[in-house]
């Protein structure tokens, strides 16, 4: 039987690390124009959430894949401070691919629940902690048009989709 090491155990003084995660969320992030990278968010059957993240030159292979809600070990990362300006989770490390990462497929696990949702009430009067991401749960009670805030017509970073969500307790936040 296989041992896995914990995400709450990672830190950057040891290598030799072997998790075993459920692949949450795939992303891309721009780096500077024409140069993506892949983000990923990952959980343990603990819970422990983990951001990680792979570079421009392997993200293609990676991003045909991973895949998200699958299961999969992954050995042979390194192993970073989770110290920039916005942290997608409260750990305190973050997982770097390198060229010699191993990522397998395996069976899924039971997991905990992993899921730590930000009541919208939370969100509104401003008791969050302000140095993580939140996470809701709603449903989109009005939608606006789709606008293009940006000088440059090109750039298609510069559409915003303003929206309004709606929680069970009749809460709504701007987005």
């Amino acid at each position: 039987m296989a041992y896995y090491h914990d995400l709450y155990r990672l830190n950057t003084t040891i290598t030799g690390w072997h998790v075993r995660v459920k692949v949450l969320r795939v992303f891309r992030v721009h780096v500077r124009p024409r140069v993506e990278s892949l983000g990923l968010i990952l959980v343990d059957e603990k819970g422990e959430k983990v951001e990680a993240f792979i570079e421009e030159s392997y993200s293609k292979y990676y991003l045909e894949f991973i895949q998200e809600d699958r299961w999969y070990t992954v050995m042979k990362f390194s192993v970073l401070p989770n110290d920039g300006p916005n942290k997608l989770t409260m750990s305190l490390f973050k997982i770097g691919f390198l060229r010699d990462t191993i990522v397998k497929d395996c069976d899924p696990v039971h997991e905990c629940a992993y899921a730590s949702f930000t009541p919208f009430c939370a969100l509104l009067s401003e008791t969050y902690d302000r140095r993580f991401l939140v996470e809701l749960v709603g449903y989109v009670h009005n939608a606006g048009e789709l606008t293009h805030v940006d000088k440059d017509s090109v750039d298609l970073s510069g559409y915003r989709f303003p929206f309004v969500l709606k929680d069970k307790e009749g809460y709504y936040v701007k987005c």
